[in-house]
């Protein structure tokens, strides 16, 4: 899946925090998060969102090459339920920075690997695009 924050603008020489909470629409297995931003993209926090962990903290990678999380078992993500995350920033340029898809551009985005509950399952691509 892919949940993308696309608010992101960061004048220059300042630093901004932006948050997503993207949901499910089917049961599924989760079992390994990847972070994606490029190089001014600081702490990068992620939440389970929805029951039956709401709220609960699940890793916070310091620097974005610090890219892959994977659960020590895969975890029972429930319909409805999903993950909040979090992309810290410090533009360091002279220009605003803002989502796109060149190298001079940021992401924030909280792409994860999946498997159905049930091989049977009829289930779409999952995931969230949004400001």
């Amino acid at each position: 899946f892919g949940m993308y924050n696309l608010s992101i603008y960061i004048p220059p020489g300042s630093s901004q925090s932006f948050t997503k909470t993207c949901t499910f629409d089917h049961d599924l297995m989760v079992y390994k998060l990847t972070r994606h931003t490029h190089q001014w993209g600081d702490d990068f926090d992620v939440w389970f969102s929805g029951r039956p962990k709401d709220g609960d903290h699940i890793w916070t990678s310091g620097h974005y090459e610090d890219v892959d999380y994977v659960f020590d078992e895969p975890v029972l993500m429930p319909a409805g339920s999903g993950f909040t995350f979090r992309c810290d920033f410090t533009n360091t340029e002279s220009y605003p920075l803002q989502f796109g898809t060149n190298a001079t551009d940021e992401m924030c985005i909280l792409f994860g690997t999946w498997f159905r509950v049930d091989p049977n399952d009829a289930v779409g691509e999952q995931g969230c695009f949004g400001f």
